[in-house]
């Protein structure tokens, strides 16, 4: 519970106050990567996907008021969704599956008021959670599988880099089309009907201790307090 308020509290401040919240921000979460590099290269390679993304929001800016300035604010944007990948990244690391779903079932618990099915939304995003790293280590494997060669003499072989392409490009369809297949048995009826089945320990979500309580509150005062205002950078 801690920590997905704590994770709550970095993303908010780290889109108010501009870079010093964002220094702030990297100070605090930074020093465990240091101590985890595999949280570092997971972290990079979620970052690595949303390239289009950042490209597209500096293209706005530029487009809108191609000035220094907005440039600056386009790169803050942009340095905050990176900010908030690698908060992101850290909670879903250090946490097991089954404290993640504690941790929704109690923070989704106010939409119980409104008879929204609380436990349905939370299973559904663990669910999602845990599927996505197992199609992402499918695509990595078969990606393994596809060898594009740019060597010269495999062109000459072919006798035309064109052909050489299309042979590549016919390699990639096989491969993602084997992907695509094992996607669809697996979401079929009858292994949704299996995956129903399976089970979740949810322990009752303890009370936290003082010292626990007062992460939350710590970090809502690094923030009112920013030490990094007092730096000129």
């Amino acid at each position: 519970m801690i920590k997905i308020v704590s994770l709550i509290i970095l993303s908010i401040f780290s889109t108010q106050g501009g870079w010093n919240n964002l220094y702030l921000t990297l100070a605090i979460i930074l020093p465990f990567y240091f101590f985890r590099m595999e949280l570092f290269t997971s972290a990079i390679r979620m970052t690595f996907k949303l390239k289009w993304l950042f490209l597209s929001i500096l293209l706005v800016y530029y487009f809108f008021s191609p000035q220094i300035n907005h440039l600056s604010l386009a790169l803050l944007r942009i340095f905050v969704l990176i900010t908030i990948i690698f908060s992101v990244n850290l909670y879903l690391k250090s946490s097991t599956i089954e404290q993640i779903l504690e941790s929704l079932l109690w923070l989704f618990s106010p939409l119980k008021i409104l008879n929204i099915n609380v436990e349905r939304i939370s299973l559904r995003a663990v669910l999602t959670i845990e599927y996505i790293d197992v199609l992402t280590n499918k695509i990595e494997q078969h990606k393994n599988k596809i060898s594009i060669s740019n060597n010269w003499r495999d062109i000459k072989v072919w006798n035309s880099f064109l052909i050489q392409r299309k042979e590549n490009l016919l390699q990639i369809i096989k491969h993602l089309g084997e992907v695509l297949k094992e996607i669809l048995i697996e979401t079929s009826p009858e292994n949704i009907v299996v995956q129903a089945g399976k089970e979740y320990t949810i322990n009752c979500l303890d009370v936290p201790s003082g010292l626990q309580l007062l992460i939350p509150i710590v970090l809502c005062l690094l923030y009112i307090y920013n030490p990094f205002l007092l730096v000129n950078f």
